[in-house]
């Protein structure tokens, strides 16, 4: 793959986790969406996690979409 194309799969990539991180936040809304279940909400991210390490992913492209997407008030807790 030569490099363009590479960096052209790594943004893709990296579209792909911030849609999931979106994904895991919305899923963890409880009470009409007035509040967060932290547990479901970690249990998620770790799984993000685990995935984006598996698809090379560095760690700390993934906590820099958590803190883009999670409100700062969540993404301190979580």
């Amino acid at each position: 793959m030569n490099a363009k194309n590479l960096e052209k799969f790594h943004d893709s990539l990296v579209a792909q986790y911030r849609d999931l991180i979106h994904e895991a936040l919305l899923e963890s809304e409880e009470n009409h969406k007035t509040t967060v279940n932290l547990g479901t909400l970690n249990s998620k991210l770790r799984m993000i996690y685990s995935s984006a390490k598996y698809d090379g992913l560095d760690e700390a492209v993934i906590d820099q979409l958590i803190n883009e997407v999670l409100p700062p008030q969540i993404s301190e807790a979580a």
